[in-house]
């Protein structure tokens, strides 16, 4: 049985956004987990270099990210979107408190343990809620 139910946001109905109730018979399973070591997941461009070591892995619905440090301390991002397997390797820096920031092109990605954040200009161009964050 299916239930069609609208969500309030500040204070206003959506009639057009809809919930399906699993049945007795439907099961919800969790995210997938990716495979990962000590320099990143496993079969994927957002690994480290021979040199670096993975200082955060991050996984949000659409993408993976670790964030790698080599020997001298110096940070490099290295992202992969999972719809079409684009990647993105570029200089980043710690924060504090666990966030990180890199630039490339004008495109800001910042990434904490609640979320990856990528905005241009004073625009967002996406906000990706973490679902996994492990530093190994």
């Amino acid at each position: 049985m299916a239930a069609t139910m609208g969500f309030v946001h500040n204070g206003t109905k959506n009639p057009w956004a809809t919930s399906t109730s699993p049945t007795a018979t439907q099961s919800v399973s969790p995210p997938t987990a990716y495979p990962s070591d000590a320099r990143g997941f496993l079969n994927s461009s957002a690994r480290c270099d021979g040199s670096q070591t993975a200082v955060v892995l991050a996984r949000t619905q659409n993408s993976l990210v670790a964030m790698c440090a080599d020997q001298h301390g110096h940070y490099v991002y290295r992202g992969v979107r999972l719809s079409d397997g684009a990647v993105l390797d570029a200089s980043a820096a710690a924060t504090g408190g666990r966030q990180f920031v890199a630039r490339s092109d004008g495109v800001t990605y910042s990434l904490s343990a609640q979320q990856l954040l990528v905005t241009a200009g004073g625009d967002v161009i996406r906000r990706e809620p973490v679902i996994e964050y492990r530093e190994p």
